[in-house]
């Protein structure tokens, strides 16, 4: 049961990192008519301890499905600080009670990301992270 409760967590985010990847950013500068892609070499995305599939795993292992937990599309949004801790949890999607304090004790107990940069300023970020709580 957590297994597959994993397995969609990580289907979901792998797909929006799929599509987020394929994405073009235009960059624009005013009088220039010049259409060209993004490329910022100083953005670093912050990073878990191991890459992403080592923060899946680290979620399969921690997350447990009780007795109370309802099936349930959860999104959680967090900010990950400068320090690479965890904080300000927000749910945007997800109202089982338990779903929701699962989840987030899982976040708190995380161990610290390497943080973001931009243009080799450490920096804070905001996450959304979709969990599928299911049977």
């Amino acid at each position: 049961m957590k297994n597959w409760i994993l397995f969609l967590a990580v289907l979901s985010i792998e797909m929006i990192n799929y599509y987020h990847a394929d994405a073009q950013i235009v960059k624009i500068v005013p009088g220039d008519n010049k259409v060209r892609p993004y490329n910022d070499d100083n953005e670093t995305a912050p990073e878990f301890p191991g890459g992403t599939a080592a923060f899946f795993t680290y979620l399969k292992k921690n997350i447990t499905y009780k007795k109370g937990n309802i099936d349930e599309k959860l999104i959680v949004q967090f900010t990950i600080k400068k320090d690479g801790s965890l904080g300000n949890f927000k749910i945007k999607k997800g109202k089982n009670r338990l779903n929701i304090q699962e989840v987030i004790r899982v976040l708190k107990l995380s161990p610290r990301w390497k943080p973001a940069r931009i243009h080799s300023k450490i920096t804070e970020v905001q996450y959304s992270l979709p969990i599928l709580f299911t049977h």
